[in-house]
């Protein structure tokens, strides 16, 4: 039987964080067996390359120091032919032969001792550059039965490795999706004029989840700046004299920027009607200090004014817990009856750890709304993290670089995405609570979503499908059609803005009294589109065998690539531009 995760942040500390450093580094050892590499000879050939690139360092450094010799010596020769000219032209005979002698010595060393210098070490350094690029090429090669061996799901495989109660799926599917709105309410507005850049979809104890990364535009302002020279006369007693004067204006206008925003969503039927909206106030990171301290009092009194205020229309009712009540703060909630049921003593204890913890974890740095059955966490410590575990990352020409990348990108990936979960783990109601279609095994619809398709549109880059006067970033739409061969046709519409220059005259007065027109040039965004074509196949094979060796899993994904046009597998989809 798989183990709750009560305690999340003590679980964390005690188990959790050296057991996926165990997994990590169990599965680079395992991906080293499967490919062969010899790993001695590797290290042998990188430490060449490092020794060469100190030598490359070193002659860069020579040269360097040789050209500004060489500045130096040519501002000697000049500076004494322009004193030279002077002396002459002064019958100051006596300083020219000094000059004269100035003069040759610095060309003698310059074209004797720094130039045949400064050649050979160019020489030498065109040479060692061209031996670094030679092993390099040996190095790459070694490493080639390695680097194939990373695909995009192996992070998450590690991390149901480690926390069992966490299950991702292969890719966001349509069944996943239609469970959110039959069971859960979720409604597909939050998608509107919104492009997913990346999403994860699985299962916390079979209640689903959703981690997304979306873009969206929203219309901001630009200030835009014109200027124009005026001149006048004006009388200073019985003298005139002409003033000139530069006007300035500025004009306000609408600019599109577009917002990325990572958020995670979980579905549970517990307390399904429970409303409430928890912002992220950081009075937690900050309560021992003086001044934490006192923000911290006053936003205590404010809540307990607020609860016992019982003339409005709010149930609200602070819980003796004040320190939960003032940190985590939920004071637009509606239901107290299913707000005490959801949030138990240990469910506080358990909360206040998390937002006070920046040890194992990230502290206050979260935001907490549930809508009924749907809770959406949003940490800040997630907008920075490269979601989409892309293998690229780990690829190198030295197994010991390889291995680092892998551990660091990998740890910080579980850390981060163990504290988004944790505010839901803390909740001993929500692992307590499981759906009908989990508990019974029914399971439908594994074609992917438009969550997904997004996603893969997004990672080939919006530049593949923008219009070709857009000259902003593009929200890429998707709709979807089968084809005979279980492909499908996915039309990616790209939304974007061009631009057209426009002038706003602006009345600015002068100095003389008179108001002149100040141009100002502002540019007009106006909306453009195109639609292309992209191609997907899920693997549906790869959805049901997942325990598959290294090497398997990299002849498959192989195979698999080669059997479609201009074909890239990633979590379980097949793609490729039209």
């Amino acid at each position: 039987m798989i183990e709750d995760v009560y305690n999340p942040v003590q679980k964390f500390r005690s188990e959790f964080r050296d057991k996926f450093k165990e997994v990590a580094e169990q599965t680079f050892e395992d991906l080293l067996k499967h490919s062969g590499l010899d790993v001695e000879a590797n290290k042998e050939i990188v430490n060449k390359i490092n020794s060469l690139e100190q030598i490359i360092d070193a002659l860069e450094k020579r040269i360097a120091k040789l050209s500004f010799w060489q500045v130096v010596l040519w501002l000697i020769v000049i500076g004494c032919v322009v004193a030279g000219i002077y002396c002459y032209g002064e019958a100051l005979y006596r300083y020219i032969l000094a000059l004269v002698a100035g003069v040759v010595i610095s060309l003698v060393v310059l074209f004797r001792v720094i130039k045949p210098r400064k050649n050979s070490a160019k020489k030498e350094l065109q040479e060692e550059q061209a031996s670094v690029e030679k092993n390099k090429e040996i190095a790459w090669e070694q490493m080639r039965p390695l680097n194939r061996l990373f695909d995009w799901d192996i992070t998450v495989r590690m991390i149901s490795k480690t926390v069992p109660r966490i299950h991702f799926d292969p890719f966001f599917t349509k069944g996943r999706l239609s469970d959110l709105y039959a069971q859960f309410g979720w409604d597909d507005l939050f998608n509107q004029d919104k492009s997913v850049l990346f999403t994860h979809s699985g299962e916390i104890n079979g209640n689903p989840f959703i981690l997304g990364r979306t873009m969206s535009m929203q219309w901001g302002e630009m200030t835009y700046h014109g200027s124009r020279k005026i001149s006048y006369w004006v009388r200073d007693g019985k003298n005139s004299y002409r003033k000139t004067e530069t006007l300035d204006a500025e004009v306000v206008k609408p600019y599109p920027e577009y917002f990325v925003e990572t958020f995670l969503i979980y579905g549970c039927d517990a307390a399904p009607n429970l409303v409430f909206h928890r912002n992220c106030s950081g009075l937690a990171n900050k309560e021992n200090t003086f001044w934490g301290k006192l923000s911290k009092n006053a936003e205590r009194k404010k809540l307990e004014k607020f609860s016992r205020n019982l003339e409005d229309e709010s149930q609200y009712t602070m819980m003796p817990n004040r320190d939960f009540e003032t940190l985590f703060n939920t004071m637009d909630r509606n239901n107290e009856v299913e707000y005490r049921l959801l949030f138990t003593p240990i469910a506080q204890t358990q909360m206040l750890e998390i937002m006070r913890n920046k040890t194992e974890g990230y502290g206050d740095d979260f935001s907490f709304d549930k809508l009924n059955k749907v809770n959406c966490v949003k940490a800040i410590h997630l907008d920075n993290l490269e979601l989409d575990n892309n293998p690229e990352r780990y690829k190198s020409y030295s197994v010991e670089q390889s291995r680092q990348k892998f551990m660091m990108y990998n740890q910080e990936y579980f850390r981060a995405l163990y504290f988004a979960f944790a505010p839901l783990l803390a909740i001993p109601l929500y692992q307590q609570t499981r759906t009908h279609e989990n508990i019974y095994g029914i399971k439908e619809n594994y074609r992917s979503c438009f969550w997904e398709h997004e996603a893969i549109a997004n990672f080939y880059g919006d530049e593949k499908f923008k219009h070709p006067d857009c000259v902003t970033h593009s929200i890429l739409k998707t709709t979807e059609s089968r084809n005979s061969d279980a492909t499908s046709q996915i039309e990616v519409t790209a939304y974007g803005y061009r631009t057209e220059d426009r002038v706003e005259s602006v009345r600015v007065r002068g100095g003389d009294g008179r108001s002149y027109n100040v141009d100002v040039h502002w540019d007009e965004y106006l909306p453009v589109s195109q639609t292309s074509g992209l191609r997907i196949q899920e693997d549906m094979a790869g959805f049901e065998s997942r325990e598959m060796d290294a090497t398997e899993r990299a002849d498959y994904i192989s195979k698999k690539e080669e059997t479609f046009r201009n074909g890239v597998y990633r979590r379980s989809m097949l793609s490729g531009l039209d």
